[in-house]
């Protein structure tokens, strides 16, 4: 599934042309925005210094093709595929100075602000939890519930953050193939996946119809904000540009940097949710 300007990406290769986005030299320009929708299955991205058999259910992965891909950024591990939307927030240093700090805390705030007043406009009231979630109230006298996990890169003239939204994924799912973190915020309240996390559609209450409709709707919602604001709507190059799918292949596909040398030669097997669109 795809949608105009929303393009349906592998998360090896969207991986890949996000760090090379990070990486520009330029420090000046304008932010940008992207979006794009896990397509090849269902695939587990895990933070730069994770440890997948700490993290993850590898088992559960090989046996149900479930692949596996690490970030170039830092966070935890994210279940990527249907139901779930993604977005890449790039700023040159400078401009993210001069609009509220460079710090990390106040980055993963100015470059989420998009994805926040997108989702205020179907409804949805979300905060930063935590270091770098996005959140929304529990019921009652419930904790707040994680809606999105975000992480952030950071080079010499940029600052990216990205993450995963859940919009209608199946959350029986996350506790299949991720393990309780081994680093939790302090709001988690030492919760299961399926009690922490709440999808969009199921906080508006959508039925069938609604569900169908609602990645459009947030992706209109955001191209909206972004239209008066000074940013970029950018859409991911499909197929990638040169650079980002040597990248791809050399190292979001490989079990070297997948698995950082820690179960040697058992990565391709799990790896059929991360190839390149070709």
């Amino acid at each position: 599934m795809s949608l105009p300007g929303v393009p349906g990406l592998p998360p090896a290769q969207a991986l890949a042309w996000s760090e090379t986005l990070a990486m520009a030299d330029d420090p000046g320009g304008r932010p940008s925005l992207s979006l794009w929708l896990p397509s090849g299955g269902l695939t587990v991205a895990i933070g730069l210094s994770q440890k997948p058999e700490r993290e993850l259910d590898l088992a559960a992965m090989r046996r149900d093709g479930v692949g596996l891909v690490r970030r170039q950024s830092g966070g935890g591990a994210v279940l990527l595929g249907p139901g779930v939307l993604c977005w890449e927030a790039a700023a040159p240093l400078p401009w993210l100075e001069a609009a509220g700090g460079a710090g990390i805390h106040n980055a993963y705030a100015v470059l989420s602000r998009p994805i926040v007043e997108a989702l205020r406009r179907l409804g949805l009231e979300v905060f930063q939890a935590g270091i770098c979630d996005l959140s929304i109230a529990g019921a009652a006298a419930e904790p707040a519930r994680k809606l999105a996990g975000t992480a952030q890169l950071r080079r010499k003239n940029r600052v990216l953050a990205h993450g995963s939204l859940l919009l209608d994924i199946d959350l029986s799912l996350l506790s299949r193939y991720l393990k309780p973190p081994s680093e939790q915020p302090e709001y988690r309240a030492g919760r299961g996946h399926a009690e922490f996390c709440q999808t969009a559609a199921d906080k508006l209450g959508l039925d069938a119809a609604g569900r169908k409709a609602l990645p459009g709707r947030l992706a209109r919602a955001a191209a909206a904000v972004l239209a008066p604001s000074g940013w970029d709507w950018l859409v991911p190059p499909n197929p990638p540009p040169p650079a980002a799918l040597r990248l791809m292949r050399e190292k979001y596909l490989a079990d070297a940097w997948n698995f950082q040398g820690r179960l040697p030669g058992r990565g391709a097997d799990i790896n059929a949710g991360c190839q390149p669109t070709r």
